[in-house]
Parts: structure tokens; sequence; C-alpha cells
């Protein structure tokens, strides 16, 4: 494969990551909302083992969407740009 299509390959693949961590927000955000709705409603046995089950799972969807995702988007489109200065710089 070429650099170029490495290239072209990383855009498509950027565009995809920003989509999905978009979408990861829309929903992380949805989720909690959804869960504070519920809290006053549901405060039996099984929802403190839901709350101890989702706890881990929850911690690590906030990690990828506050820290993780956005490093990761920094780094691919740091690298894109690095590609794309090479490929411009031409002989």
């Amino acid at each position: 494969m070429s650099l170029d299509e490495t290239f072209d390959r990383m855009r498509v693949f950027a565009a995809a990551l920003e989509r999905f961590d978009e979408a990861m927000q829309g929903s992380v955000k949805d989720l909690h909302a959804r869960d504070e709705a519920a809290a006053p409603l549901w405060r039996d046995a099984f929802a403190r083992d839901y709350a101890r089950a989702w706890a881990p799972l929850d911690e690590g969807l906030q990690r990828w969407c506050q820290k993780e995702g956005p490093d990761y988007r920094a780094f691919v489109t740091d690298r894109l740009r690095a590609l794309a200065r090479y490929l411009d710089s031409g002989p």
C-alpha cells in the first residue's frame, strides 16, 4: 500500500473515529439522564446490584469520553498532519 493510500485510509478512519466519539458522548449523556430520572423510583436490592455492576463500565465510558477518546483523536490528527506534510514536501 502506498503512503497516499495510507493517508486516505487514515482520513476515513479519523472521520469515523470522530463520529464514534460524538455518538458515544451523546449515548453516555442520555444514559446518565435516564438513570437519574429512574433513580428516585428504583430503590430496591436489584437497583443496588445494578449500580455495583454498572459502575466499572460507567467508569470506562467516562474515561474514554473525557480522556482516552480525545487523546486518541489528537494522536490520529497529529499523525495525519505529519503524513500530509511529508506527502506535500515532495522532491
